[in-house]
């Protein structure tokens, strides 16, 4: 009886530490649910068009909000503009801009470098290109701009 009941004991802790494994409560997914306070931004712009060197900048950011619903949607309200998108929970590490009726240069993709309860990395690329008439002149460059945004859980 006493061996019954050790096996009983044993298989009931068991069950239990798979029952608590299963529990995502610490998953990307879970983690990611949230409001985000931009904390610094951290950029690498490359030019592609005339080739010069890559300047890196980092910056104190704090003027964005990061809202990211259970349903799979987010917000991000920047200054004055507020980007609407979703995530993508199959990959867990993608947020894909989908309402940008904003004129401004913002990214439409972005992946997520690293999550968890109180910190959030995030980082996207866009080119920008600006061409100048002068007199006898031209200058045509394109510009390549690597991102990563810092958030903490608000």
């Amino acid at each position: 009886m006493r061996k019954y009941l050790i096996v009983l004991i044993l298989l009931i802790y068991g069950l239990y530490g798979g029952l608590i494994s299963c529990n995502k409560t610490d998953s990307i997914e879970n983690n990611l649910v949230g409001i985000w306070v931009s904390t610094n931004v951290d950029t690498i712009a490359q030019y592609v068009k005339p080739v010069k060197p890559e300047t890196f900048r980092s910056s104190d950011y704090e003027n964005r909000i990061l809202t990211i619903h259970a349903d799979g949607t987010f917000q991000m309200v920047d200054s004055k503009d507020t980007i609407i998108g979703t995530w993508d929970r199959s990959k867990s590490d993608s947020l894909i801009v989908t309402n940008n009726g904003i004129s401004v240069k913002y990214y439409y993709d972005s992946k997520i470098d690293y999550v968890d309860k109180n910190n959030l990395e995030q980082s996207f690329s866009y080119s920008y290109r600006r061409v100048v008439f002068g007199d006898g002149y031209t200058i045509d460059e394109t510009i390549l701009y690597h991102i990563k945004v810092h958030w903490i859980r608000k």
